[in-house]
C-alpha cells in the first residue's frame, strides 16, 4: 500500500486517538468522557456514546483518503489553500474534545464546533473542486460536524453548564 496514503489516514486517526487519551486524563470531574456524556441531559437525536468511536474512525479514514487524493491531484496555490483549510479544520477538530470534556468549557467548545463546521464544509468544497471524489469523501464529515454543533449547543443548554 502507498505510504503517503497511510500517512494521510494515520494523521487524523492517531491524532484523534491521542486527543481522546489526553482528554480522559486528570479531568476535574474524575469521569471518563463516555461517562460524562452518558450523565448529561441529552438533546433529541443524541446517539449513544458507543457510536462516536465507530463514526469517528470512519470519518477520519475518509478524511485521510480525501486528503491523499487532493495531495496527489492538486498543485500550486489551489493545493496550498485546500491544505491550509484542511489542517485548520483538523486543528479545530482536535481542540474540541479537550475543550468540551477535559476543561468543561462547553460554550467555548461550541464556538470551536461552529468554526469546525464551517472549515470542514469549506474543505469539502475545495477538495471537491480539485477532485469530486475527495469532496464526496469529506461531505459526511462536514455534515457530522454540523450535527455535533447541535449536540454541543443542546448539551450546553440542557445542562446549564459553562
Amino acid at each position: 500500500m502507498n505510504t503517503n496514503l497511510l500517512k494521510k489516514i494515520a494523521l487524523p486517526l492517531l491524532g484523534g486517538m491521542a486527543v481522546g487519551y489526553f482528554a480522559n486524563r486528570s479531568k476535574n470531574s474524575g469521569q471518563e468522557t463516555r461517562e460524562q456524556y452518558e450523565d448529561f441531559k441529552q438533546p433529541p437525536l443524541s446517539p449513544p456514546g458507543a457510536v462516536f468511536p465507530i463514526v469517528w474512525t470512519g470519518l477520519y479514514t475518509m478524511m485521510g483518503v480525501a486528503h491523499y487524493i487532493v495531495s496527489e491531484r492538486a498543485e500550486g496555490k489551489e493545493k496550498e489553500e485546500a491544505e491550509r483549510t484542511y489542517y485548520t479544520q483538523l486543528g479545530l477538530n482536535f481542540a474540541w474534545t479537550p475543550l468540551f470534556f477535559k476543561y468543561e468549557q462547553r460554550g467555548l467548545a461550541l464556538v470551536d464546533a461552529g468554526a469546525l463546521a464551517y472549515t470542514a464544509s469549506k474543505t469539502a468544497k475545495q477538495f471537491g473542486a480539485i477532485d469530486q471524489r475527495a469532496g464526496w469523501l469529506m461531505a459526511p464529515y462536514a455534515a457530522w460536524t454540523m450535527f455535533a454543533c447541535y449536540l454541543n449547543a443542546g448539551t450546553w443548554y440542557l445542562n446549564d453548564v459553562q
